[in-house]
């Protein structure tokens, strides 16, 4: 077996899900039941963050408003520079090529595994503010949005 590796920088993707000083931990179950009770509440079927922190930071009572707003401006622009030097960090993959020569009596069983992101910023909308919509994998319109954001044809 003989592999090739390669370090590559890729476009690192935010997800809040921690916070160590108050130690709050938000799985993909609650931040999903989150954005669909905000989009439910607003009547919007877009989430655009910048509107979601405006809404939000309304609502001292809310379990995700301290995440944001749980800290003075200061503390929270050096929070986000660690953040961003982390995201520089973990957006590094290393790709590798293996390969391998199967045994000319093996039969090989191949399984395809998908996963897409939950939601899509799609390009065409950025100009007027963007946001985010809810992927749906079975949607050819949202097939060729995330194809053209990665360049592929």
């Amino acid at each position: 077996m003989a592999w090739i590796g390669t370090v590559r920088p890729v476009r690192a993707v935010t997800i809040f899900n921690y916070n160590e000083e108050n130690e709050m931990y938000f799985s993909k179950k609650t931040k999903q039941r989150i954005i669909d009770d905000y989009l439910n509440e607003t009547g919007r079927n877009r989430f655009i963050p910048e509107e979601f922190i405006n809404w939000l930071q309304h609502k001292p009572d809310h379990e995700m408003y301290d995440a944001f707003f749980g800290m003075d401006d200061s503390e929270a622009a050096h929070k986000w520079r660690v953040h961003q030097a982390t995201l520089m960090v973990t957006g590094m993959r290393i790709n590798q090529t293996v390969n391998v020569e199967p045994a000319k009596s093996t039969t090989l069983e191949v399984k395809v595994s998908r996963e897409y992101p939950a939601y899509i910023s799609p390009v065409a909308g950025r100009k007027d503010g963007g946001g985010f919509d809810a992927m749906n994998p079975e949607d050819e319109e949202h097939q060729a949005e995330l194809r053209r954001q990665a360049g592929v044809g």
